[in-house]
């Protein structure tokens, strides 16, 4: 299958979130990424659908390369792309058979691929209990009684460890100034 490379600017978003996943450690995600930034797609609905993207100039913003990688995983998850789940975890990361899986998956799949991407992936970001922390501190004030963290869902129990970041609002400080995770 011939590979069309995508406008620089969206190969560069593309470059932009590997950096990034390589950096937090995603590196199933960082190659993908890169490797849609280095080679491109095949001519599809999905690779018009990316390339055409409006205000598509760094991974910010829609995060379409998460859009990407995250139809991509849901096909693995949906059992519908077996070359594409044997190239991902828990088998070691092959570049090369992941690059042609995910070739594949757009091939067998561009129609699913190119509507997901209508989709704003759900990204579990621990950067929502900065919003938090100041709600349950107003709250815990008049009580003076200890607040209880129950979670369900959206961001897959991080909220729950909110007493263990370190907050930064600028005049104010909160939670343990040894935290690796600084909001």
């Amino acid at each position: 299958m011939t590979l069309h490379k995508l406008p620089a600017h969206v190969a560069d978003a593309f470059a932009h979130q590997a950096a990034a996943c390589r950096d937090l450690g995603s590196p199933l995600t960082a190659t993908v990424c890169a490797l849609v930034a280095e080679h491109g797609l095949p001519d599809s609905e999905t690779r018009r659908r990316i390339a055409t993207w409006p205000g598509l100039e760094t991974s910010r913003g829609d995060v379409v390369p998460l859009r990407f990688t995250g139809a991509l995983h849901r096909l693995v998850l949906d059992g519908a792309e077996p070359a594409l789940a044997a190239a991902y975890p828990p088998h070691a990361l092959d570049t090369d058979a992941l690059h042609a899986a995910m070739i594949g998956a757009v091939g067998s799949h561009d129609g699913f691929i190119a509507d997901y991407l209508g989709s704003a992936p759900q990204t579990n970001e621990v950067a929502r209990a900065a919003h938090l922390l100041p709600a349950l501190l107003a709250v815990a004030a008049p009580m003076a009684l200890p607040i209880r963290m129950m979670e369900l869902g959206a961001s897959a129990g991080l909220l729950q460890n909110f007493e263990k970041f370190r907050y930064d609002y600028g005049r104010h400080f909160w939670g343990d100034p040894a935290s690796p995770v600084t909001l």
